[in-house]
């Protein structure tokens, strides 16, 4: 299809035009109609699998995703831990810089993440011409 007009461009259009179709042999025109609804059943059954792919690997970003921010969740729990257990010891500066420097890394991770998830969108599949055929 051509963009913006809904009109089918030349190269999509292969079947003939049904003031001519009504002069071939029935048997042919069963043929040719028959071709077209495998084409279409075809066409249908590739963009079926494009869209299968996409969700899948979109599934697997959202897991990989989700491992990270647990494993970050876990780092960032290590460290205000560590830090506490050290501030209480009496090593307050030693706290402060495990501590704080793990909450920091965490805010920024999370922060490059966040504006960084809009650029990562996946375009969805280009759409081809889908006249159904009688």
């Amino acid at each position: 299809m051509s963009k913006g007009t809904g009109m089918p461009r030349s190269e999509d259009v292969w079947l003939p035009p049904a003031n001519e179709l009504a002069n071939y042999p029935p048997a042919f025109v069963d043929g040719i109609l028959e071709m077209a609804r495998s084409q279409q059943a075809h066409r249908h059954e590739l963009e079926k699998r494009e869209s299968d792919a996409i969700i899948a690997l979109k599934n697997a970003e959202a897991r990989i995703e989700a491992r990270g921010q647990q494993f970050g969740l876990l780092i960032g729990i290590v460290a205000l831990v560590i830090g506490g257990v050290l501030g209480w010891k009496g090593s307050q500066w030693s706290a402060s810089v495990i501590g704080g420097g793990g909450v920091m890394g965490l805010v920024t991770a999370f922060l490059r993440g966040s504006s960084r998830g809009a650029a990562d969108k996946l375009p969805g599949p280009e759409k081809g011409p889908h006249d159904e055929i009688p």
